[in-house]
């Protein structure tokens, strides 16, 4: 069997934990610029909140099936 051709199982809570934009670092900033970067904090909290009540997304607990090239994105580097 080709590598590409391997199948992976996960939980959907962890395949979004693996990539998670929540976990970024802290940068400095101009302070012109904080206002805008507020705004953005802002919006994606409030997108995040949308996507918690959207019952389309899998559920934290329903079993995906991921491809090997799926897997590498989601759990290997982001060196290509």
């Amino acid at each position: 069997m080709l590598r590409n051709e391997w199948k992976f199982e996960y939980t959907a809570a962890r395949i979004a934990k693996a990539r998670d934009w929540e976990r970024g670092g802290q940068i400095v900033i101009c302070n012109d610029l904080q206002k805008d970067q507020q705004e953005v904090y802002d919006e994606l909290a409030e997108h995040a909140a949308q996507l918690a009540s959207f019952d389309a997304w899998p559920h934290p607990e329903d079993r995906l099936q991921l491809e090997a090239e799926d897997w590498q994105f989601v759990f290997g580097t982001d060196a290509q």
